[in-house]
């Protein structure tokens, strides 16, 4: 996949474990916002939120953390309950 231009200015560019951060496992019991909490303390201050959110939208991106929105959050914002 070829990276976007506005990753280069992302928060999360170079995070080390990322895919743990932003693509959590589920854990048994736990809410999915709780997995996501250290992913939101990355996205909500980045610069390139917006576009992020716009990509995993258009794209669209079903799994992980994008433009500081959990899959469920983005379902809900293309209209899917």
């Amino acid at each position: 996949v070829q990276e976007q231009a506005w990753e280069q200015r992302a928060a999360c560019k170079g995070i080390e474990d990322g895919d743990a951060v932003f693509f959590p496992t589920p854990v048994q019991g736990k809410n999915s916002r709780y997995a996501y909490a250290a992913a939101r303390l990355i996205c909500n201050p980045c610069p390139v939120r917006r576009e992020c959110l716009a990509y995993a939208l258009a794209e669209p991106e079903y799994f992980g953390m994008w433009g500081g929105r959990t899959p469920q959050e983005r379902q809900r914002l293309r209209g899917f309950q």
